[in-house]
């Protein structure tokens, strides 16, 4: 079976924000794309974060190749429930954290629909994936 990939939201932002970057890895992530999936959590953050119609427009052609391929993943409804439980258990050991809950359920909803199909997770983000893969398995990986 062929590796899947899915790309992390702070990759995308990285690449809209700083042309500089996105050129810099452009052949890292053509080499992934063939077996790039894209998360519905990374386009719902992405699209949220949107200031203007052109930051929309820019998110949306990142989105519409996948969505024409169909190859989206969602987390299921087993995945909110054990993201919460995941998100309560972080907090209650390190409480300083509290403030970050919001991210790490979306960080954990990524994580575990990656771990669904079978994904590695790409991303800038290797302390909140290491915190959040010592409650599930998953695989994740830098850029």
């Amino acid at each position: 079976m062929p590796a899947k990939y899915v790309f992390d939201t702070n990759i995308y932002i990285h690449c809209l924000q700083d042309r500089e970057f996105a050129l810099k890895h452009a052949d890292q992530y053509s080499h992934f794309l063939p077996s790039t999936y894209f998360s519905s959590v990374v386009a719902q953050e992405l699209l949220v974060g949107c200031l203007d119609d052109l930051a929309v427009r820019r998110v949306q052609n990142f989105l519409f190749p996948f969505e024409r391929v169909r190859r989206i993943i969602n987390p299921t409804y087993g995945n909110w429930k054990e993201a919460a439980l995941i998100v309560v258990k972080i907090a209650l050991r390190r409480p300083n954290l509290k403030s970050k809950k919001v991210a790490l359920v979306n960080d954990t909803l990524i994580a575990l629909s990656c771990r669904d199909i079978g994904a590695t997770l790409v991303t800038l983000n290797l302390e909140d994936f290491e915190l959040i893969r010592g409650f599930a398995r998953f695989r994740f990986r830098g850029f």
